[in-house]
């Protein structure tokens, strides 16, 4: 929380948003799940005022993992596609959390075809 306080005081956002991520994979990892969005929209409001994308794109791949434990899998979705369309645009698809999203997303994607025969 003292990086946090600190990249504050500074005005880096770039560290800021780097914080509320890492608190919100706390939280998710903890099934603190509520708290874990509240971090990871923290994160995604400040990458979208600041046009930080890669950033951008981890904090609503992180919403798409929560809200697939909460079994929201519409949810997760959405956030997932919209977290990949930007790794593809920054040219990130080779990260680890871009592929990650990916495999998430398509999993996702094939259980619903699977509920839908």
């Amino acid at each position: 929380m003292e990086t946090l306080e600190i990249s504050t005081k500074l005005g880096d956002f770039d560290a800021q948003v780097t914080c509320h991520i890492n608190i919100g994979d706390i939280h998710r990892q903890q099934n603190r799940y509520e708290q874990a969005i509240s971090s990871l929209k923290k994160a995604l409001s400040i990458s979208e005022k600041h046009d930080i994308l890669l950033a951008k794109a981890s904090s609503m791949a992180g919403l798409g993992i929560i809200y697939q434990n909460k079994n929201d899998p519409n949810q997760a979705r959405s956030y997932l596609k919209q977290a990949i369309g930007i790794y593809k645009k920054i040219g990130a698809m080779d990260t680890e959390n871009a592929k990650s999203a990916q495999e998430l997303l398509q999993s996702i994607e094939q259980q619903q075809n699977q509920n839908e025969e």
